[in-house]
Formats: C-alpha cells, sequence, structure tokens
C-alpha cells in the first residue's frame, strides 16, 4: 500500500471517503498505512525525486484523527517514530514497526533503481 501511495499520490483523494465506509478495525489499519506513507515520504523526499520526477506531496489526512505529530515535523521523522510506536502498541504481535517500515522503503527504492537502470538500458539499446 505504501509504494502504491508514493507513486500514485493523487489516490489520496479517495481516501477520506474510503476510511469512512470500512469498519473501524479496518479504517484505523489503512489510516495507518497512509500516514506511514505521508511520513516516509516527507523523510526521503529528495530521493523519491530523483526516481519519480515531481511527485506531490500526499496530504495530512489523519494525524490529528490519530493524534499523531504533523508530517513536516523533523521532514517526517517525529511522526514516523510516533506511528511506528502507537502501530506496536495496539497490536497482539511483538512487531518491530519502524524496522518493517525502513526495510520496506529500502525495498522499494531498490525498486526503483532497477526500474531506473532498465529503462537507461532500453534508451541506449
Amino acid at each position: 500500500m505504501i509504494p502504491l501511495l508514493l507513486r500514485q499520490p493523487e489516490l489520496a483523494d479517495c481516501m477520506p471517503a474510503l476510511t469512512a465506509r470500512l469498519h473501524p478495525d479496518l479504517a484505523l489499519k489503512l489510516q495507518t498505512l497512509y500516514m506511514a506513507a505521508v511520513y516516509l515520504q516527507r523523510n526521503w523526499l529528495s530521493r523519491l525525486r530523483l526516481y519519480l520526477n515531481s511527485m506531490e506531496l500526499l496530504p495530512d489526512l489523519f494525524s490529528r484523527q490519530l493524534g499523531l505529530p504533523p508530517p513536516d515535523e523533523r521532514f517526517g521523522r517525529t511522526g514516523l517514530y510516533a506511528l511506528a510506536e502507537a502501530w506496536r502498541a495496539r497490536s497482539a504481535y511483538p512487531f518491530a514497526r519502524l524496522e518493517a517500515l525502513n526495510n520496506m522503503i529500502d525495498l522499494f527504492f531498490e525498486q526503483l533503481k532497477i526500474e531506473a537502470r532498465d529503462q537507461a538500458g532500453a534508451y541506449t539499446n
């Protein structure tokens, strides 16, 4: 979900209506993933723009509702840490959420590198 939102930030437009239609538990999960994308985008904006060119910023739709910091605080880092801790605290499983989010963004960058390399190769053939 997070890479999809980073690639297509225009999907943010449908998030409020979608979360309103979901069961509260599912809505919370979707809002959490959405805000993870918002914070990660702010944190990695320069690097993301190297690969994704002119990317619009995901709007802050749920930070107040979830009791999280605004996304521009410390380039999203404060919110990312708070989100990961809140997510871990409400989970029945002792899963390292921050580590999982960082691993996900690392994998996403690896995918973007492969795509950029493949695209560059297509131009030289």
